[in-house]
């Protein structure tokens, strides 16, 4: 993820939510390359550019990184 400023990266690797997934791409935890980029491009939005497609994908992208966290801080 090249649009990531590197204290931002550095505090998401700190905290586990950054990763390197199979093929050595940086993810968020649990989710692909693609739903990582949709999870980052989102946040930056204004609400006016927001749909409600987008928000409710967003929801469920931001469930499952939060669930892949979870599971791997109770494996710790």
């Amino acid at each position: 993820m090249t649009f990531i400023n590197e204290h931002c990266r550095r505090n998401l690797r700190a905290i586990g939510a950054l990763v390197l997934d199979d093929d050595g791409a940086e993810v968020l935890l649990g989710c692909t390359v693609a739903e990582s980029q949709f999870l980052f491009d989102y946040a930056v939005r204004t609400p006016a550019q927001r749909t409600a497609a987008d928000t409710l994908v967003y929801s469920q992208l931001l469930a499952l990184h939060l669930s892949a966290r979870l599971a791997r801080l109770r494996d710790t």
